[in-house]
């Protein structure tokens, strides 16, 4: 993994000199703004396209909310080079995007109890977040749009709050119990490896520059060090981890619109169990499942794969609010 680690720092050279390269950097508006809960302080940054930021006569955009993932925070879903900007694109096809920090991640507040942040707590976090963007934009519903432990925490909220959601993508969702040994420390160790390890590999063990391209993968790698830093709370891989080969979330209580969608290769995915899962709501109007071959645990940003998946993405999202 040495190899891994040198050609990281290579990357992050060719990620500075490639600063400001963003397709989509001047149509878009970026607010950075915290949320309060009783006993947190959550980082919220709101990307919308410009015609809607700043013209009082533009129709009220749609609101489409982030969940992140289990060990990074909110940038995952900004990595903000060429076109891979998976919040821009959405921006950019008239979606007013909202990221969010959960408690312990990122620019949101730390608690002194990384357990404390399990997946019912990232839920109301999630939860406190819709309520501000409902607040402020005097909208009734919102888009959901989770990434693997984040699916599990939109399917919790949204089992409890179904009239805030008018549709939401679950995008790698971990529906079983991954059945490992839970960890026994309240904070996860934050590594390079560690945060190398979701991109598809080559057969010397290195990340595979022919799935992902190198200043990808290297601003993404980076943002990890930069805004996460040395650990992230392990609350909700304790709820992960723990034995057993149960259902994470109740599939029959999703009832707004779901997009369940995914990776042939992505190794954290119960195929089997998503199939069965998904039996139960399937004949529920606009509901879809989908595989894409090849696809690993992030997809989103692997150059074969990236544009289908946000073109199954943007078509779920766009034709569900028409129900």
């Amino acid at each position: 993994m040495i190899g891994v680690v040198t050609r990281i720092f290579a990357g992050f050279i060719i990620m500075l000199m490639l600063a400001g390269t963003s397709a989509w950097a001047d149509e878009l508006v970026v607010k950075e703004a915290f949320v309060q809960r009783p006993d947190a302080k959550l980082y919220t940054r709101q990307i919308c396209p410009q015609k809607q930021a700043l013209s009082e006569k533009a129709s009220p955009a749609r609101q489409l909310v982030f969940a992140h993932g289990l060990t990074y925070s909110s940038h995952e879903f900004d990595v903000d080079v060429k076109d891979y900007s998976l919040a821009r694109f959405f921006a950019k096809q008239g979606y007013c995007v909202w990221l969010f920090d959960v408690t312990g991640y990122g620019q949101s507040s730390r608690p002194t109890n990384g357990f404390v942040v399990n997946t019912d707590y990232a839920a109301q976090d999630l939860k406190a977040v819709v309520a501000h963007v409902r607040n402020t934009t005097k909208v009734d519903k919102v888009s959901l749009f989770g990434w693997s432990w984040g699916t599990v925490v939109a399917a919790r909220m949204a089992s409890h709050q179904p009239d805030w959601v008018q549709n939401m993508v679950l995008y790698a969702p971990i529906y079983i119990r991954l059945g490992s040994e839970p960890p026994k420390a309240a904070w996860h160790e934050n590594t390079w490896q560690h945060a190398a390890s979701d991109f598809q590999q080559n057969a010397k063990g290195a990340i595979d520059y022919q799935i992902v391209e190198e200043v990808v993968a290297a601003t993404f790698l980076s943002n990890s060090w930069r805004f996460d830093g040395h650990s992230s709370p392990n609350g909700g891989r304790r709820d992960l981890l723990t034995s057993g080969n149960k259902a994470l979330f109740d599939m029959k209580k999703l009832l707004p619109p779901v997009l369940l969608i995914g990776g042939s290769k992505d190794s954290l995915l119960n195929w089997p169990k998503l199939n069965e899962g998904f039996a139960q709501i399937a004949q529920r109007p606009g509901n879809k499942l989908i595989k894409i071959d090849g696809g690993s645990h992030i997809l989103m940003l692997e150059k074969p794969h990236y544009k289908t998946f946000r073109t199954h993405a943007l078509t779920f999202i766009n034709k569900t609010w028409a129900l």
